[in-house]
This record gives C-alpha cells, sequence and structure tokens, in this order.
C-alpha cells in the first residue's frame, strides 16, 4: 500500500511538472507593471529641430535604424493626423519621433539587458502600431500593439510599462510616425517576480510531501 502510495504522489508531481512545462513554454514573459526606474530619457538634453539620435540615456542604449530613424523634435513640430492635434510632451518641450512610417530599435544589450520598460507614446497618423520586445539572443518575447495607434489620438501621449522575467536585450517600435517621451528603465529584476509556473511546482510538491509525511506517520 505504501508502495502503491509513493507511486500515486510520483505520478501527481510528474503530471504537474509537465503541466507546469507546458504552460511555460506558452506563457509570455512580459506583463504590466510599475517599477523604479534606473534612467529615464526625456529628451530635454537632446538638440530638438528633427535631430537624428543614435543613442539615447547619455549614450548607453544605442538606437537602431530601421525602415526609419529616430528624431528628437520640439514641442508644436509634430502633428497627429487623426486629430489635425499638435502631439503634446508628456513632460518639458521635446520628445522622440519615428521620422516615417516604419520601425527602429531600442539596444539594451550594452546594459547586459533590462527587466522593466516604461515610456508615453502617442501615433502621428492612423494604423496599427507595435512594440516589440527581444531577449538577448533576440528571441521574441511580447508584442504590446494598439490597432489604431498608441494615444487616445488628441495629440496627448498613452503610458505603456512593463516588467520581464527574463532579459530585454532590445525593442522595437513599429508604426505610424510614433512619438515617445519619458523613456524609462530598470536592470534590477522585480522583488517577488517568480515565474508562477516555477512557484505552482513547488508549492505542488512541497504539498505532495506533506502528504507523505502523514501517511508514514499514520502507518507507523
Amino acid at each position: 500500500m505504501r508502495g502503491q502510495y509513493k507511486k500515486i504522489l510520483f505520478g501527481l508531481g510528474l503530471g504537474m511538472a509537465m503541466s507546469v512545462s507546458a504552460f511555460s513554454v506558452h506563457a509570455s514573459p512580459i506583463t504590466s507593471g510599475l517599477f523604479t526606474p534606473d534612467a529615464v530619457e526625456d529628451y530635454e538634453g537632446t538638440p530638438g529641430s528633427r535631430t537624428v539620435l543614435t543613442t539615447l540615456f547619455g549614450g548607453d542604449v544605442s538606437v537602431v535604424d530601421g525602415s526609419v530613424n529616430h528624431r528628437s523634435v520640439d514641442a508644436g513640430d509634430w502633428i497627429d493626423f487623426r486629430s489635425s492635434s499638435a502631439i503634446v510632451p508628456n513632460s518639458g518641450s521635446r520628445f522622440g519621433v519615428g521620422y516615417g512610417f516604419g520601425s527602429y530599435s531600442l539596444d539594451f544589450s550594452g546594459l547586459g539587458g533590462i527587466f522593466g520598460f516604461s515610456g508615453w507614446f502617442s501615433a502621428a497618423g492612423a494604423g496599427s502600431e507595435f512594440i516589440e520586445f527581444f531577449g538577448l539572443a533576440a528571441e521574441s518575447l511580447d508584442i504590446v500593439s494598439r490597432a489604431n495607434g498608441f494615444g487616445p489620438g488628441d495629440g496627448t501621449m498613452e503610458f505603456v510599462s512593463v516588467l520581464s522575467t527574463v532579459a530585454i536585450g532590445s525593442i522595437t517600435i513599429s508604426g505610424s510616425e510614433i512619438a515617445s517621451d519619458d523613456l524609462a528603465y530598470t536592470t534590477s529584476r522585480a522583488t517577488g517576480q517568480i515565474p508562477v509556473p516555477g512557484t505552482l511546482l513547488l508549492v505542488g510538491l512541497g504539498l505532495a510531501g506533506l502528504g507523505l509525511q502523514r501517511r508514514r506517520r499514520a502507518l507507523a
């Protein structure tokens, strides 16, 4: 009977481990969340006047041109064509834009990756827009998308903030001349940010062990 009970517990534990493993394959490491930033890029230290930027955050983060490049512009120099309203910076008098309809990337690999990213975003034109997160091995982690573009369409910006359980190596921003301001990141993993599948596995194995211990006492 005792051997049979052990087999049952082993089967339950193995089944939980397999279920957890299957879940972890499909679960995204990216979740919405807030963090204390290591640095903030508010664009106030950039030249403005549609200057092409090759780095951000004081040179720590590379800007990689894709089909468009990233530029610093002055307030009043960019229009949200969804409402013909001037895009308003979240703070200060300057912000960044993807100059044209396409994508560019921010490379955080020089920092060893980041575990949190946030920023304020608004589209200049109509259309779907994406922020895609990649790991240090260039694997896609997740995508934050808006079918009608970031922001409500009146020139004001929308706040996006995410945490990741794995290091984010780069971010690609794609869409209709997306404006951005007050970008921020953290290289620290959030306290208590343990993947849920791993937590469930530990709890399940702990309960199985407790049950076995009680069974042994009852048979003694």
